[in-house]
């Protein structure tokens, strides 16, 4: 049997603070450009506005003051004065002057693809602005925007004129246009150049983090002795030490714990040895000797689990060794058909693969699995046991032990809390449900000392499944994460 865990995949610091310099570099470069561009626009209306007005007040000026250059007198034709006019002008570049009388359309056009050419055509657009009530106005036309203003004259024989200065400013906002593309194209190239150097910062900002959770990987419930580096005076420092000091406060507790345990401990072992002496004096299969037997076997079997419990953490616990796991859970399996021959063992699994591990302790690990499965399980039904090899996407191979019933499954909730502490802020008269008794502890602790962890998955279709999982190579991993630990020590020192 393989078990199979959801990985969920979330974005990491480096990547949240990289990102959000990168968004707060783009908002700003986008209200930049685009208050740019709005400048840049309104200017250009304004330029053409300004080029307008000024042409209106050179052509009222010459229309007052000129001099026809046949007669030397005033112009008596309008015509004559706007062709003479627009013999003199020279037009920026978008700008087109129409010049309306009687008898003709005159123009001097300097607009792109003849613009003002093609307005001086369309006699219905003419009109619509001589006939404007107001002397300026704003039109859209095939060439883009047209800004115009006007004037109107009369000469002395009566005729009326008028002049129309036009500004087709789309050249113009089209090459605000392409500024901006090329802005665009400039902060993009930009942006790269950010998000390298933010990513390179944040690094530099969270590498001691890293550091500090390489260690903190560590510290357990087995191993309270390691200590951040404290020296310097910075937050990381004064993190250093806000965590150290809980450590103390948790290892100072811890300590007590133990404490507590080895003096229960001491006295079981004195209350057994006081019950030995009691039952030699018993006649042998007398109803006080059959009950004082069970006692007796009761209470060693809680000193050799106290007794694990407290060693567990302690250096040297382990003795790995390499060994098979087909072999390993077939001999599990005479053991326990041997011991509980009223139930049918079935391996249902035995990988082909060896892995370094304490196969005494793994045996006390599955013999306490298989006593609780048999708790839960009528006589005769079938219980199977495996040992698989499970190699995630990520990390490192594991090797998995375990054992199915087939009785009533567990809740979600009951299988989440089965191997977490009790709460003892609650009473155990409230506790519903099965809980972690010490077999269970005993299990967790050897999966734990073996840097792997106690598991249970329970549906109504495959049963109730109970294992740990062990690194395949633990002791090779434990002696690399000691030195990746003591580099990480070095290294923050060092920086310091």
């Amino acid at each position: 049997m393989k078990r199979n865990k959801l990985l969920g995949l979330s974005a990491t610091a480096r990547w949240r603070i990289a990102g959000w310099i990168l968004l707060t570099t783009v908002l700003m470069v986008l209200v930049l450009i685009l208050t740019a561009r709005s400048i840049f626009i309104r200017q250009v209306h304004t330029d053409a506005n300004a080029a307008i007005v000024q042409e209106a007040e050179e052509f009222n000026a010459f229309a007052r003051e000129a001099l026809d250059p046949q007669t030397r007198r005033p112009f008596t034709s309008v015509t004559a004065l706007m062709e003479t006019y627009l013999e003199r002008q020279t037009p920026d570049k978008g700008e087109a002057f129409v010049a309306v009388t009687p008898t003709d359309v005159l123009v001097v056009d300097n607009a792109s693809r003849d613009a003002g050419e093609r307005l001086a055509g369309d006699r219905e657009r003419l009109n619509k602005m001589i006939n404007n009530e107001k002397s300026s106005g704003v039109e859209e036309t095939a060439d883009g925007q047209l800004r115009w203003g006007k004037s109107v004259v009369r000469g002395s024989n009566g005729e009326q004129g008028v002049m129309l200065y036009t500004h087709f400013v789309q050249n113009n906002i089209d090459a605000v246009h392409r500024n901006m593309r090329i802005l665009f194209g400039m902060m993009f190239g930009g942006l790269l150049l950010v998000v390298s150097i933010a990513w390179v910062v944040a690094g530099q900002i969270l590498a001691p983090i890293h550091r500090f959770t390489r260690l903190s990987d560590g510290i357990d419930s087995f191993n309270l002795s390691t200590r951040l580096p404290e020296e310097g005076d910075n937050e990381l420092s004064r993190l250093a030490k806000a965590i150290n000091k809980m450590l103390d406060r948790l290892s100072s507790a811890h300590l007590e714990q133990n404490h507590v345990l080895y003096e229960v401990l001491e006295q079981a072992q004195e209350q057994a040895h006081d019950l030995q002496q009691v039952r030699k004096q018993l006649t042998e299969g007398s109803p006080q000797a059959v009950m004082l037997d069970g006692s007796l076997a009761k209470m060693q079997s809680l000193s050799q689990n106290l007794a694990l419990l407290l060693e567990s953490g302690r250096e040297g616990f382990l003795h790995d060794q390499e060994t098979r796991l087909d072999s390993f859970v077939e001999k599990l399996a005479g053991q326990l058909r041997k011991q509980y021959p009223e139930h049918t063992w079935q391996i249902a699994e035995a990988a082909d693969a060896s892995a370094f591990m304490d196969t005494k302790h793994i045996f006390t690990a599955m013999h306490h699995l298989a006593r609780n499965a048999v708790a839960h399980n009528a006589g005769g039904e079938e219980i199977q046991i495996g040992a698989s090899v499970r190699r995630p996407p990520e990390g490192q191979s594991m090797a998995s032990f375990w054992i199915v019933n087939h009785g009533m499954p567990l809740s979600k909730e009951e299988a989440k809390n089965i191997f977490e502490p009790l709460n003892p802020a609650v009473r155990r008269s409230d506790l519903q449900g099965p809980q972690m008794g010490i077999g269970l502890a005993v299990v967790k602790a050897i999966a734990h000392a073996h840097g792997g962890y106690a598991w249970v998955e329970s549906s109504m279709e495959h049963g109730t499944v109970f294992g740990i999982d062990i690194p395949l190579a633990h002791a090779a991993a434990a002696a690399e994460e000691t030195q990746v630990r003591q580099a990480a020590i070095e290294a923050m020192q060092q920086e310091r």
